[in-house]
């Protein structure tokens, strides 16, 4: 090609030749930057049908934004030649780099992870590479890989020493880069990539290809009967973690594999992350266990004949321990979906449907954890935000459209450090029906997490759109403090729906949590009774339920009946061990048995694993009740480094300010959180920390404000009341003193407790 310009574009260097055609660095002349132009083989030798294939590939893989995938910036057609306009990578291919022999472990573990995440991308946008070798990975400066040839490569010859048919029904590939499936010349999908990522592993970690043959027809036919030698019998410095998930990668049937590669791009993260810290407290590895366990039991059987039986129980024993050693589960933070505004009645019904039945689909999953809808909520609509507040490792979302008779839904789940989509899956289903909605969500849900084993049914059975409808009103009135709607009147309210539909657990725990707001707040042990005996019935319904553990484990700690806190939390611990509930509850039964020490050693282990703003804040809460309040006040700062908006945190710094410390930073505090939400207990605490400074006059305009917001506290007006004496108003402070008399009477006489 003579030209000096395509386009907009003025040809700089020739970079290579290839079998798809010729490549050039250009430069921009519109952005001002520098690209890379393919010159695809004139349109005559190409037929017209594969031409509009190229360019269908090229415009699909145009679709992809991922830091692991070069991107395609533009398409053109100049004369018979046809261009496709990407961007320049400087960097060095992969394959130069495994010239020298094995690369170093660690290396390894960080290409791998890069690569897999930008398979991820591609495979979620319907996209298979299909040609995935060294020759098509740059790897920049910085150590940052660039898959070349999304949707490209795999549509043309490759050259003399390659094997790369196009027509339909037949090979298509690279011979190396092949899956069984693919030299077979049967239907693939994303799984073959996966393969093909494990050979690429393969000879990144040994230095030789797992299936190289003497000719491109060799290659292939090892490449479906040949099984190579573990990686680690090749290299010894790769550790068994690595070469067992590369043995599973390439697994002849696509079936036997990971099943996608944002599962194997977590793997991959979470052993990069254990060599570096040697812990693998902020991930979960359950589904790494499960492909080692599997690959480390086929291992005992064969070496079994070698070794004798002796040798083999005692091989057997220790997979066993190793199968049996809990491992802390994956957090996944559920979001608040996102629908069409103004949502409406209907619009919110329909959200709070998806979300419910998004949180209950996981608590049915053993190795799975996620924290409140309200923790969640508390840090914003941010999704990397989210993920960084809750410590989850992942963030599930969902988008609603409504249209006139149904609601389109579309599940994804997000990488919590990059944001990236690890799975997504869209579906519609009938308006007007809230069960198949929430039976929908839960069915197209469970697919996404094939690796998480359901946990034991008991007798709970799906509600009736009515009662889910009931239910879902009930919550939301809790949730956003209906004014004039008391927690009593939400207890019986779920205990009525309770009794109409015996087998929904929902209403169980939700008559629970309101009972035990009562309880605490009232110590009526008739609460304390009721909601164990609704705890018992939630029990037989889902005897396996995180949730039902947690509410009585609360319940008993509250109740001070430590030995049955105790069994509870044992329970708690063996359906959900090393979650964030089953340690924080630990934590407040080793203070409430005065072991301050043990509380807080084990909460620091709590932060380290799950570094979220709750963990810091129930760390916060163990020093102050040991009487470090400046270590309390650390605590509070760390979790405001992770959330700075955090109501919850800054509350409780305030408070600590206000009692423990500077009464001029509990004022700012106070000051800062009513800006962002204003609240009668923000202008109550206003208004003590103004007292305390000696700004009366201040303090009861503050206390006034409360009283605006909420006039039947009669704490608040009885602070009004204080305000006024010392300002010397006798008169109106008396007035103002009989008022609060009268409130707590009618509060006393009603004894009706606001939620």
């Amino acid at each position: 090609m003579n030209v000096e310009t395509v386009g907009p574009y003025r040809i700089e260097e020739h970079l290579g030749s290839g079998g798809m055609g010729v490549v050039y660095r250009a430069y921009d002349t519109r952005l001002d930057r520098h690209v890379a132009i393919k010159s695809i083989h004139p349109a005559k030798d190409l037929s017209e049908t594969r031409r509009q294939r190229l360019l269908r590939e090229a415009r699909a893989a145009a679709s992809l934004n991922h830091p692991s995938i070069a991107q395609v910036y533009d398409i053109l057609s100049v004369g018979d030649r046809d261009y496709i306009v990407m961007e320049y990578v400087d960097g060095t291919p992969l394959a130069s780099k495994m010239i020298k022999g094995p690369m170093d472990p660690g290396q390894v573990l960080d290409l791998g992870t890069q690569i897999a995440e930008g398979l991820a991308a591609a495979h979620s946008h319907g996209i298979i590479h299909r040609d995935l070798k060294a020759e098509n990975i740059l790897v920049t400066r910085s150590g940052r890989v660039k898959i070349l040839d999304f949707g490209l490569a795999k549509r043309f010859e490759a050259g003399d020493d390659e094997t790369s048919l196009t027509q339909d029904g037949v090979v298509m590939g690279t011979s190396r880069a092949m899956s069984p499936e693919q030299a077979q010349a049967k239907e693939l999908d994303a799984r073959s990539d996966l393969f093909a990522l494990g050979s690429l592993l393969y000879e990144m970690a040994t230095g030789t290809h797992p299936f190289q043959g003497a000719s491109p027809l060799d290659t292939m036919q090892r490449i479906v009967r040949h099984r190579p030698p573990p990686p680690n019998s090749v290299n010894p410095e790769i550790p068994e973690e690595l070469s067992l998930l590369i043995e599973n990668l390439l697994e002849k049937d696509p079936a036997r594999r990971p099943q996608s590669a944002a599962e194997v791009a977590s793997i991959l993260q979470a052993l990069q992350n254990l060599a570096v810290t040697s812990t693998t407290d902020n991930l979960s590895l359950s589904r790494l266990t499960g492909y080692i366990e599997r690959r480390r039991r086929a291992n005992m059987v064969r070496r079994t004949l070698a070794i004798g039986l002796p040798l083999f129980l005692l091989l057997l024993a220790a997979g066993w321990w190793q199968l049996r050693k809990p491992r802390p589960p994956r957090i996944v933070a559920v979001m608040q979906p996102v629908a069409p505004s103004p949502a409406g009645e209907a619009g919110n019904l329909q959200a709070s449907v998806v979300r419910t039945a998004l949180v209950d689909t996981l608590a049915g999953l053993r190795g799975l954890a996620t924290p409140s809808p309200w923790e969640v909520d508390q840090a914003g609509s941010d999704p990397k935000r989210v993920a960084r507040a809750t410590a989850a490792s992942e963030v599930l979302t969902s988008k609603l459209e409504r249209g006139r008779t149904t609601v389109q839904v579309t599940l994804q789940r997000l990488d919590g450090a990059t944001g990236a989509t690890l799975w997504s899956t869209t579906f519609s289903v009938p308006a007007d029906d809230p069960a198949i909605l929430a039976d929908a969500v839960r069915a197209h849900l469970l697919p996404a997490y094939p690796g998480f084993e359901p946990r034991r049914k008991g007798q709970a059975r799906p509600p009736t759109p009515e009662a889910l409808t009931e239910y879902l009103r009930l919550r939301r009135q809790m949730a956003s403090i209906t004014p004039g709607v008391t927690v009593r009147e939400l207890f019986e309210a779920f205990d009525r729906l309770r009794q109409a539909n015996p087998r929904f657990l929902l209403p169980y725990l939700g008559e629970a949590e309101a009972g035990l707001y009562e309880y605490g707040a009232t110590r009526d042990d008739s609460y304390r009774d009721r909601v164990r005996a609704l705890l018992s019935g939630a029990q037989e319904l889902a005897p396996e339920d995180p949730r039902v553990a947690a509410v009585e484990a609360d319940l008993e700690l509250k109740a001070g009946d430590l030995e049955a806190a105790a069994a509870v939390i044992r329970r708690l611990e063996r359906l959900s061990p090393g979650s964030p509930d089953a340690l924080r509850f630990r934590a407040r039964l080793l203070l409430q048995q005065g072991k301050n020490d043990e509380a807080i050693a084990l909460l620091e282990r709590m932060v380290k694993a799950y570094p979220s703003v709750t963990s810091f804040w129930e760390l916060a809460e163990a020093e102050l009740h040991s009487g470090n309040a400046d270590a309390a006040r650390r605590q509070l700062k760390r979790g405001l480094e992770l959330e700075p908006d955090n109501r919850r945190l800054l509350g409780k710094l305030a408070q600590l300010e206000t009692l423990n410390g500077d009464p001029r930073e509990a004022e700012k505090l106070f000051e800062r959180l009513i800006r962002m939400a204003p609240n009668p207990l923000h202008y109550s605490n206003l208004g003590l920390a103004r007292l305390l400074q000696g700004k009366t006059e201040a303090a009861l305009a503050a206390y006034q404000e409360a009283d605006r917001l909420a006039p039947k506290d009669p704490v608040t007006v009885m602070s009004i009341a204080d305000c006024q004496l010392l300002l010397g108003h006798e008169e109106a402070a008396m007035a103002t003193y009989r008022r609060a008399l009268t409130l707590a009477d009618g509060l006393a006489q009603s004894d009706r407790t606001t939620y």
